[in-house]
């Protein structure tokens, strides 16, 4: 499905709030994926999801044209996301609100589309996936969300930049330094494994 048009925007902002609905076709794959990456539990970030579409239903009239619709729509999601974990984590029930990891990649291999990949290629990916996550945990919240927008949902470093409010400089080097420092644990993890 293509695009939302500014004049779609223009039109909602201007009352037709039917063809909100449009807006929610038009991403709602793309924004439970998203919450998906960061929530890792399925019944989290369909919920997640459910309060982004309502938050951007109350806030559109804000919306100033100043960036593409999709970035501003992709930066309160990552916003509600961080703040929902960080809500979960103080109250105790972040590691409850997660999904085995069996459960996650098997969610994620029936997202994958069939790309000629083996299957056995598509579980070393999503296993891989898997660790990375795990990892991301440990992370600030910038660098997850630097590689969770860049690596895992494929954003360019400009519109990582329009989402995040941070220098195209920045984004490079942080991203860099933070897949470096995952690099470093998930190899170190599996040499501890292996007795190395």
């Amino acid at each position: 499905m293509d695009e939302i048009t500014a004049e779609e925007i223009r039109q909602i902002q201007g009352g037709n709030r039917a063809l909100f609905a449009r807006v929610m076709a038009v991403y709602k794959q793309k924004v439970a994926n998203l919450c998906f990456k960061y929530m890792r539990n399925t019944e989290e970030a369909a919920d997640m999801a459910q309060e982004v579409f309502a938050a951007v239903f109350v806030s559109i009239n804000r919306f100033e044209f100043k960036s593409n619709f999709s970035t501003w729509l992709y930066r309160i999601t990552v916003n509600n996301c961080i703040n929902k974990l960080k809500s979960l984590k103080r109250r105790g029930a972040l590691e409850r609100a997660t999904d085995s990891p069996e459960a996650i990649r098997d969610l994620e291999m029936s997202l994958l589309p069939d790309k000629g990949k083996l299957a056995d290629e598509q579980l070393e990916l999503m296993e891989l996936k898997d660790k990375i996550l795990t990892e991301l945990e440990g992370c600030t919240d910038t660098e997850r969300n630097l590689v969770i927008l860049k690596d895992m949902e494929g954003f360019s470093v400009e519109e990582i930049s329009d989402i995040l409010n941070l220098p195209v400089g920045t984004v490079k080097s942080l991203a860099a330094r933070t897949r470096e420092k995952i690099r470093k644990n998930i190899f170190r993890k599996m040499g501890d494994k292996l007795g190395m």
